[in-house]
């Protein structure tokens, strides 16, 4: 269009590059967002599904269980919210917490929390489940206290081993599970036949894994440049055989953290 500067958008730090996101539909938003405002032209390639889990009797006995209950560990945003909702179908609410401590890992699930009026009484440095076992073991021994952890079925189990370990009586009550789609996304195998992917993302280690599941013999993984949001998930990325060029620091696990990483890659000069 005549009269129109377009120079601005030919300076966005992601401009010309083809980045996919791996996460949950549910869950992609923030990251799609964030990276389409810096340029990028980004492909959902969902490779997880979240599926509420209906185990009434579990949860029942969880909840009723809650006056006696010390902490209970919220390490995911999911874990928040399928938990709560447990919770306003028993026409319960935050305040059947208000004698129980609170302790999460990152800064999503602690926002998460937050926005349910409760406060995190513990959150690790280190925002892996081993980070907060050491903050645990720091505050004195905790045998006997008693812990529920609401989470995944098929969630790491480096946190509850270690606290029962170590006396705690430790309940794991699933709200949900993750499943896998039953294949790619057709523009997503487009690109891949034009080998015109610069990036794919990985917010979990089941990120990485399935997408590997589905990419089948398509393609070498060690073709795909990731980027992975922390220590744990480009484990297992590598595992799989993707080539992990971004990982920010293990301190700092977050989807700002990974999107300030991905622009230092492509743009180092615009991060000073």
């Amino acid at each position: 269009v005549a009269g129109i500067d377009f120079s601005w958008f030919e300076t966005l730090p992601l401009m010309g590059r083809t980045i996919a996101v791996t996460r949950a539909r549910t869950q992609a938003s923030d990251l799609v967002r964030r990276l389409t405002a810096l340029g990028a032209d980004v492909i959902e390639v969902p490779t997880i599904e979240i599926v509420s889990i209906d185990n009434e009797k579990e949860t029942d006995l969880a909840v009723a269980n809650l006056p006696e209950t010390d902490w209970v560990i919220l390490t995911s945003a999911n874990a928040v919210d399928f938990f709560f909702e447990r919770l306003f179908v028993r026409a319960l609410d935050a305040r059947v917490l208000s004698g129980v401590k609170l302790a999460t890992i990152g800064p999503a699930t602690r926002e998460r929390v937050r926005s349910y009026s409760l406060k995190v009484d513990l959150e690790p440095k280190k925002k892996i489940s081993e980070g907060l076992l050491e903050e645990f073991l720091q505050m004195g021994s905790p045998n006997g206290i008693r812990v529920l952890m609401p989470g995944a079925a098929e969630g790491r189990q480096v946190l509850s081993e270690g606290l029962t370990g170590a006396g705690a009586i430790v309940t794991h009550l699933p709200v949900y599970r993750t499943a896998q789609p039953d294949a790619l996304p057709e523009r997503f195998m487009s690109v891949l036949e034009r080998q015109a992917l610069d990036l794919v993302t990985f917010t979990s280690s089941s990120t990485a894994t399935n997408f590997s599941e589905l990419l089948g013999a398509k393609a070498a993984r060690a073709a795909f440049a990731a980027a992975c949001i922390g220590p744990i998930t480009a484990q297992a990325a590598r595992a799989c055989g993707f080539r992990v060029v971004i990982e920010p620091e293990q301190a700092d696990i977050s989807i700002d953290a990974m999107v300030n990483e991905i622009v230092r890659f492509y743009r180092p000069e615009s991060t000073g």
